[in-house]
């Protein structure tokens, strides 16, 4: 049988919004093997027992291309393309997982790597065209290194600013302040200042009682009495 056709389709995915509820781990490698997917091939034996009607356990004992149920768990299912040899040896050939419902195609080793070394040869070279600035040449120093540490503070503080959204702010600042307010003990000068604010109190109630020319409860409890 002819090879499976092999491409990059990393960057694409494919879903039936239609077979959902009907999505486990029963019905999972006929939800994969369907033409419309872009990341199934029709040249495999799986194809050609659904156009016979065969039985899919009668795939162990057929040699070629394949593509086999490898790990479930629910939401998230992992599907296997091997090339089968004989009833116990197969050889993988790619991954795929579908994560509820949607199809995608699992990187390989290659890709990843390739992908983080040229991330980091972006950076580095970031770096190093950031750090010509930093080179002067002064007729009595020669060529030095010349930071301004003003700038070099804005930026970090711009950068720690950008760590937290207003959102985030917002949200968690009002818990923070209940929180502190509630484990936090008042102190001494904070206790002072609420006895003041009672004291004072007490003294504005009398001072108006004076003025309105009205007795506190308890003189006029003792006047009742005599």
């Amino acid at each position: 049988m002819a090879g499976l056709a092999a491409g990059n389709k990393l960057h694409i995915n494919w879903s039936d919004s239609s077979f959902f509820p009907w999505l486990n781990e029963f019905t999972v490698i006929d939800y994969f093997c369907d033409v419309r997917n872009p990341f199934y091939n029709v040249e495999c034996n799986n194809q050609y027992l659904k156009m016979q009607g065969g039985n899919p356990e009668t795939l162990m004992s057929m040699k070629g291309y394949q593509y086999q149920l490898h790990s479930a768990q629910p939401p998230l299912y992992i599907i296997r393309k091997v090339e089968r040899k004989s009833a116990q040896e197969v050889i993988p050939l790619s991954y795929y997982y579908i994560l509820h419902g949607v199809v995608y195609q699992a990187p390989d080793f290659m890709s990843v790597l390739s992908s983080r070394l040229e991330m980091t040869s972006h950076y580095l070279q970031e770096c190093l065209e950031t750090s010509f600035g930093f080179y002067k040449f002064n007729p009595s120093k020669g060529y030095h290194w010349e930071f301004n540490q003003n700038e070099e503070r804005k930026n970090k503080d711009v950068i720690q600013q950008q760590k937290w959204s207003m959102f985030q702010v917002s949200k968690t600042q009002p818990l923070i302040e209940e929180f502190v307010k509630k484990i936090m003990p008042l102190k001494p000068n904070e206790e002072n200042v609420e006895n003041m604010d009672q004291d004072n109190g007490g003294n504005q109630t009398d001072q108006a009682s004076e003025n309105t020319g009205e007795q506190p409860a308890e003189k006029k409890l003792k006047l009742n009495s005599r």
